[in-house]
């Protein structure tokens, strides 16, 4: 019983260390086609990224790069007051 507890705790740590990797692979990667220049696919690769990844630690530093993506002033304020009003005091703001 205590072997198969373990091996459950370990299974469930191992996709839990998984998910952070893929999500770090996929900011990574937007960040890359960012730096690289292609703003409209950077801009489309961090869309994505915040709706498949709607609570992750980097979802600051992607609001950020979608308010600089931003052709109209009004939406653009609006992105940057949520970054904000939600993240308060961290680098991003």
């Amino acid at each position: 019983m205590k072997k198969i507890f373990v091996l459950m705790i370990f299974i469930l740590f191992s996709q839990f260390v998984f998910s952070i990797e893929i999500e770090e692979d996929a900011y990574i990667s937007a960040l890359e086609i960012y730096n690289s220049g292609d703003m409209e696919k950077a801009k489309v690769e961090f869309q994505k990224f915040l709706e498949k990844f709607p609570g992750s630690k980097y979802k600051p530093q992607v609001l950020l790069k979608l308010a600089e993506f931003e052709n109209d002033f009004d939406t653009a304020i609006k992105k940057y007051d949520e970054i904000i009003k939600n993240y308060a005091g961290s680098e991003v703001e």
